[in-house]
């Protein structure tokens, strides 16, 4: 089944969720939680992103973001 398409425009809010494959986990320790963190800030920055809120858990994230530019997919 194919997902349907991405809507974005400019200040789109975006509920972003990642799981990995059979459950695996995509974290193995706070090392790897504050990597992906410092990631997620600098990449923000760098997109022009607005990360309002997440949530890092051992097998999946949730992501609230805001897309000023329209540009969630250059983004992730």
């Amino acid at each position: 089944m194919t997902r349907s398409l991405r809507i974005d425009y400019p200040n789109a809010w975006h509920h972003v969720m990642n799981r990995a494959r059979r459950g695996a986990n995509l974290f193995r320790d706070k090392a790897d939680y504050q990597q992906f963190i410092d990631l997620l800030q600098e990449t923000a920055d760098l997109f022009n992103v607005d990360m309002a809120a997440f949530c890092l858990m051992p097998t999946h994230c949730h992501l609230m973001a805001q897309t000023p530019d329209a540009n969630l997919s250059r983004y992730l």
